[in-house]
């Protein structure tokens, strides 16, 4: 039987198609929407998709601003607020790790039943309030605390939500791209993060002022990045940009069993926990791994700094490679292979001494974090297409959960094996560092390219054309992922509708 029906005498072409849809949960009203003959829906995307992708980035990037508030000045905190100790005051960013497993599922709850747009502004009203908080530090370093128990727990609604944003909004072919930008955002943003606390607070200025003015001005930029998103950020457009958008997504219970019944999505969960859980854990001991050499806290941060850098122009590469291959699974697999033998020989030239092999590292360093970022956002896209229908914010917070709890306990593990003092605790470190990313290889093998979103967009995009035609096989090649049978059937199609003309 043939894909596009052009039996017009026997059969109603506008009733047929809206059983079709109907049958693949898209509402058939939508099928009123009707141009033209040929032409039932009417796809388009806005200008404001840019403003609004601008608005979720900054989002993001003020999200995870002040997860690592406290990290690099723990010692001197400690020393201006002795009744808390380095452990208590490393809560403040350990509270981000452990809460946002429990507060995936609570996130998406509140987003599956209020919305994308109730979600977001709940949790930048919380990052208002968080952040607030923290300025009353010098009537009790406990407001800190507390205040950045708030933040986590608004953390989670923007988190999640790189791959809902870019689904909404964007054509097929250019989700991938703002994926992997939003994906940056929230990855990188703890890098910035880093590096904002030391300009504040150092051993010169270690005042209970200096830290005051460190919380006033996290929470002046928070505030106003947050304030421009509850009155700018919106959902999703008035007219979806793909039939992927129109699609009606799993409720909150559908969407438990769906994922964790799912082979496929839990193997990908496997991967990610480890190669992003390890990354994390990395990056929050990498100034006690490099310590024993001779390098210094500046180091570390520059470290960060340079792997931020090549992971932005690494994720837009990945993007692009993603657009033209459609090829998930090698992208993600050489990705981390390239940037575990990076790593490698990142933590070798780490081990030498002189300027020359310091900055050589930070190059390194670099491009393994290119190689490295992509991975992490390709995985997000990867997760929508073999979870659909299931909601891009479920899928993505469950995945990052996954990496959060396993990088917060891998952390716990490796500050005590890691002892800053130690050349060799640090060359065990390394080691189980490395393994840990060459272990993620494994549960990724298994997984299958089941692109299930990709595969449903493009019945719809055959059920909204009856009349096969070149342009439309181009249509559907530049947008969707098809394997080479799909493609055969297409041309086929039109080359017997061709021969019916």
């Amino acid at each position: 039987m043939s894909i596009f029906n052009d039996d017009h005498n026997n059969h109603s072409v506008k009733e047929d198609q809206k059983l079709l849809l109907s049958h693949h949960q898209i509402d058939p009203s939508l099928i009123d929407q009707k141009k033209s003959h040929n032409h039932l829906i009417q796809f388009k995307v806005y200008n404001y998709r840019y403003i609004n992708l601008a608005v979720f980035i900054i989002s993001a990037l003020a999200n995870n601003l002040i997860v690592q508030t406290t990290t690099p000045i723990v010692n001197i905190l400690n020393t201006i607020y002795p009744s808390y100790s380095k452990q208590v005051i490393s809560l403040c960013a350990l509270v981000f790790y452990v809460s946002h497993p429990p507060m995936a599922f609570v996130s998406n709850y509140i987003i599956e039943q209020k919305g994308l747009k109730f979600g977001i502004t709940f949790g930048a009203i919380l990052m208002i309030i968080g952040t607030g908080l923290r300025c009353l530090v010098n009537q009790g370093f406990f407001f800190v605390i507390i205040g950045q128990f708030i933040n986590a727990v608004g953390n989670c609604f923007i988190t999640n939500s790189p791959a809902k944003v870019a689904a909404n909004w964007f054509y097929p072919k250019d989700r991938p791209a703002v994926t992997a930008i939003g994906t940056f955002a929230v990855l990188a943003s703890g890098a910035l993060g880093i590096v904002i606390p030391s300009i504040f607070v150092s051993e010169s200025n270690n005042t209970e002022s200096d830290v005051f003015n460190l919380m006033l001005a996290e929470f002046i930029i928070v505030a106003a990045i947050m304030v421009l998103n509850i009155f700018f950020f919106r959902a999703e457009p008035p007219t979806p940009p793909s039939y992927g958008a129109m699609q009606k997504k799993e409720n909150f219970k559908q969407s438990i069993k769906s994922l964790f019944t799912n082979v496929n999505y839990l193997l990908l969960l496997g991967f990610l926990t480890l190669v992003l859980g390890t990354v994390n854990s990395y990056f929050v001991t990498i100034s006690l791994l490099i310590a024993p050499f001779g390098h210094t806290a500046l180091d570390a941060s520059l470290l960060s700094v340079f792997s931020t850098a090549f992971g932005f122009f690494g994720s837009i590469a990945g993007a692009i490679v993603l657009k033209i291959t459609r090829k998930y699974k090698p992208i993600m697999f050489i990705g981390t292979l390239v940037a575990s033998i990076m790593l490698l020989v990142n933590l070798a030239l780490l081990t030498q001494s002189g300027d020359g092999f310091k900055w050589t590292a930070f190059v390194v360093s670099g491009l393994s974090a290119f190689f490295c970022y992509p991975v992490f956002s390709t995985v997000l896209e990867f997760g929508c297409e073999i979870a659909f229908p299931v909601g891009e914010a479920s899928i993505a917070g469950y995945l990052l959960a996954g990496s959060q709890i396993f990088g917060f306990f891998l952390g716990l593990i490796m500050t005590d094996v890691i002892d800053g003092k130690s050349q060799e605790r640090s060359y065990i470190g390394g080691i189980v560092y490395l393994g840990l990313v060459f272990l993620s290889l494994i549960p990724l093998s298994f997984t299958k390219q089941d692109l299930r979103r990709s595969q449903k967009e493009i019945e719809g995009t055959l059920i909204n054309n009856p009349i096969p035609s070149e342009e439309l096989a181009k249509e559907i090649k530049e947008n969707y992922v098809i394997d080479n049978n799909t493609s055969k059937i297409i041309q086929e199609e039109i080359k017997h509708f061709q021969s019916q003309c």
